[in-house]
């Protein structure tokens, strides 16, 4: 299959967990009910939850022995990695991103009513698509001038999902900020906008985990961990057209 095609089953199978996410949210768990001073609370709510959650299954499903054929293997030369949890680093780190949150809130104008369905499955396309070409930009450059910025997500190339937000504060700023760059200029509801955070990290956690399970088709950036300069996006057609594959 060529980077394309999979770049276009990527695009839509993000929109459409997206759409169906907000779904639930709107007609089951609609978080419009409460007071806009805890919507940046859910938003690190949604990220802590599901990080924490699916990092720990996926690390299981890794180190089991089923699903073999959904696994991606290591090159020959990496070597097998512990990550150390630091229960005051991870306190602290969650503390910085629930201030983050609160900041990204004061400039997020949120509206009570959710758009359309067609138009919401449009927006989170066009929101994927802009993800992914901001990544590109972002990830190349920081590889080419400002690697100290980066260095730290590739001091593990043994990969599990837990190395998805191993990084350096600067670039989480940085990251995450172009993560919702559209709903920071054009506006969202609180339920869009926690969709867009639910999936954003399972595809990130999955991308990181060393497993194919939905989101991942091939081992794509897995090898920009092993091989370090190639593979700088999300899908795979801006690579393939700027030739970094």
């Amino acid at each position: 299959m060529n980077p394309y095609w999979k770049s276009v089953i990527f695009f839509t199978k993000v929109s459409i967990s997206c759409f169906f996410i907000q779904w639930l949210l709107d007609n089951y768990f609609d978080l419009n009910h409460w007071k806009p001073i805890s919507y940046p609370f859910f938003h690190w709510l949604a990220n802590f939850f599901f990080y924490y959650g699916c990092g720990y299954i996926t690390l299981r499903l890794k180190d089991s022995s089923y699903l073999t054929s959904y696994k991606i293997l290591n090159a020959p030369n990496v070597t097998q990695q512990v990550m150390n949890f630091d229960c005051l680093s991870i306190i602290k780190g969650e503390l910085i991103f629930l201030l983050m949150c609160y900041g990204y809130g004061f400039f997020i104008e949120y509206s009570s009513h959710s758009p359309n369905l067609i138009f919401n499955l449009a927006w989170f396309y066009l929101c994927v698509i802009s993800a992914d070409f901001t990544f590109y930009v972002i990830h190349y450059t920081l590889h080419k001038k400002f690697y100290w910025i980066h260095k730290k997500h590739h001091e593990y190339i043994d990969l599990n999902g837990f190395v998805a937000e191993y990084k350096s504060l600067l670039e989480a700023l940085v990251i995450t900020t172009s993560d919702i760059l559209p709903f920071l200029i054009f506006g969202t509801s609180i339920n869009q906008l926690i969709a867009w955070i639910i999936v954003g990290v399972l595809y990130n956690v999955e991308g990181h985990s060393s497993m194919k399970l939905f989101y991942i088709i091939d081992n794509f950036h897995h090898k920009h961990h092993t091989h370090f300069n190639v593979n700088y996006g999300i899908a795979q057609y801006l690579d393939h057209i700027f030739g970094t594959m």
